[in-house]
């Protein structure tokens, strides 16, 4: 079954003057009418007759809790080069790439690398995750009740390979790790909690995001390798993903072998 989803918060894009982009959580929704609903009880509303180049488009596998307990997501991820390959980024525009886990009330936890060109995502984060200039960065961001927190943790290299992590630990947080290191704000680990589904994630993902609303963009997430896109289970081992329901909205697709080495890319024309 592959549904189409949408964030879940009306996204505002930035401009050159710093007006904010703000993150949202993804939703399921139906790919074939326009429908308040969501298979994880947030309401969204698709406007189908809108061109989705419009809007903050996305590419992604998913994988639901009513397939076992979700306590994590991790994946090698790599990061694009830094030619027109890869990336054609529009300006006042942020790329993504991560790994999720969400609990479908407006918590959860993602981790991974963006590009920020001229844009702020969070104005109410302790960092902001903004840049005046064209930047890649490896991020952390929480939401706890749709408000979103996004962290920068340092400048990114284009065409590395990193294992990136969101995990409920023994003492009944989430955490975020970079290569197995949590990751950190005013020196210590960033973590959030929520209570429904008794704590832990009612969807995990792999991910890519652009938030560009007009223009040509290209955008390359590179999953698999050392690690390939798992989850964390109740017996405390991660676990291999073999079977997961994609979504991709307008201009992006797949290549590669799932579960392996595969890519999610993003190629809008101009």
């Amino acid at each position: 079954m592959n549904e189409d989803r949408v964030p879940d918060l009306w996204r505002r894009f930035a401009h050159r003057y710093k007006s904010s982009h703000r993150r949202g959580l993804p939703t399921i929704i139906s790919s074939s009418r326009v429908r308040l609903a969501s298979a994880s009880g947030v309401l969204a509303l698709l406007l189908l007759t809108v061109p989705l180049a419009m809007a903050n488009t996305q590419g992604f596998r998913y994988t639901l809790s009513s397939c076992c307990t979700l306590k994590g997501s991790r994946a090698t991820l790599t990061t694009p080069s830094n030619t027109s390959t890869d990336i054609i980024q529009p300006d006042n525009n942020v790329m993504i790439g991560s790994v999720w886990a969400v609990d479908g009330t407006g918590n959860g936890i993602q981790d991974g690398f963006l590009r920020v060109n001229d844009a702020v995502i969070d104005p109410s984060g302790p960092q902001n995750c903004s840049d005046n200039a064209i930047a890649l960065k490896y991020f952390t961001e929480v939401f706890i009740s749709n408000v979103a927190k996004c962290y920068f943790q340092g400048t990114a290299t284009y065409q590395v390979a990193h294992k990136f992590s969101v995990q409920r630990a023994s003492d009944g947080f989430w955490y975020a790790y970079n290569d197995g290191a949590c990751t950190l704000y005013a020196g210590a680990c960033i973590k959030t909690s929520w209570t429904a589904v008794s704590g832990n994630a009612s969807e995990i993902y792999a991910f890519g995001e652009s938030t560009a609303d007009s223009g040509q963009q290209r955008w390359r997430v590179r999953v698999g390798g050392t690690t390939p896109w798992q989850r964390y289970t109740t017996s405390g081992t991660w676990v291999s993903i073999t079977t997961a329901p994609s979504t991709y909205l307008q201009w992006w697709t797949e290549s590669g072998t799932f579960n392996t080495n595969w890519t999610i890319n993003l190629d809008e024309p101009s």
